[in-house]
């Protein structure tokens, strides 16, 4: 379970970042429009929760 929670933030992180105009409004700090409007930081965000995710799924599978 947990690696599969890890590849999915993983992978989520990246797609926050995709260019995008649908909505045309919501600039990312990076400036221009992405699918998050804080797209450099919910990428962190992500990516930290997959690294721990990663973490715990190998202090877990050395402990058996």
């Amino acid at each position: 379970m947990r690696l599969w929670l890890a590849w999915i933030l993983l992978i989520l992180g990246f797609v926050v970042l995709i260019p995008t105009s649908l909505w045309g409004d919501k600039l990312c700090p990076l400036g221009y429009d992405a699918l998050c409007s804080w797209a450099p930081y919910s990428s962190i965000i992500l990516w930290i929760g997959a690294v721990v995710n990663f973490w715990l799924y190998r202090r877990k599978k050395k402990a058996k």
